[in-house]
C-alpha cells in the first residue's frame, strides 16, 4: 500500500467515525449519505447561481481541489464512503453502482472511475454556462 492509498484511507476512515457520531439508525445514515453523493455536483451550480461573480473564484478552487482528489486518489473520496455504508446493506447499492446498473454497465473500478469523469465534465459544462450567463448578464 503507497502514500496515496494510506492518505486516501486516512481521510475515508476519519469521515466515517465523524458519520458515524450520529444517533442514526446505519440504514438512514446510509441513505444521506447516498443523498449527499448524489446531490454534491449541486454544491458548485447553486453558488454560481447566487453569489457575486468576482466571488466566483471560490467555487473554482472547491472544484480544483475536488477534481484533483478524484486525480490523486484515482477515484471519488464519496463513492469510498458511500460503499462503506451501502455494501452491507441489503437492496442499497452506492449511487455510481445504481447508476451503472441502470444503463446497463458493469459496476467494476474502471466504469466507476468513467462515470466520475463523465459527472465532473458534466458539471463542468454547466458551470461554464452559469459562469458565462452571470458574467454577460451582471
Amino acid at each position: 500500500m503507497d502514500i496515496r492509498d494510506k492518505l486516501k484511507k486516512t481521510i475515508c476512515n476519519t469521515a466515517i467515525f465523524f458519520i458515524n457520531m450520529l444517533p442514526l439508525d446505519e440504514k438512514i445514515i446510509a441513505n444521506l449519505v447516498r443523498l449527499v453523493h448524489f446531490c454534491f455536483p449541486l454544491c458548485f451550480l447553486i453558488p454560481l447561481s447566487l453569489i457575486k461573480p468576482n466571488e466566483f473564484k471560490y467555487v473554482y478552487y472547491a472544484i480544483g481541489f475536488v477534481i484533483f482528489t478524484q486525480i490523486y486518489f484515482d477515484g471519488c473520496l464519496l463513492t469510498d464512503i458511500e460503499e462503506n455504508y451501502t455494501e452491507n446493506i441489503e437492496n442499497l447499492s452506492s449511487v455510481s453502482v445504481t447508476i451503472l446498473n441502470l444503463l446497463n454497465v458493469n459496476p467494476v473500478q474502471k466504469n466507476k472511475r468513467m462515470l466520475t469523469a463523465f459527472v465532473t465534465v458534466g458539471m463542468l459544462f454547466w458551470v461554464n454556462i452559469i459562469t458565462q450567463y452571470r458574467i454577460e448578464n451582471n
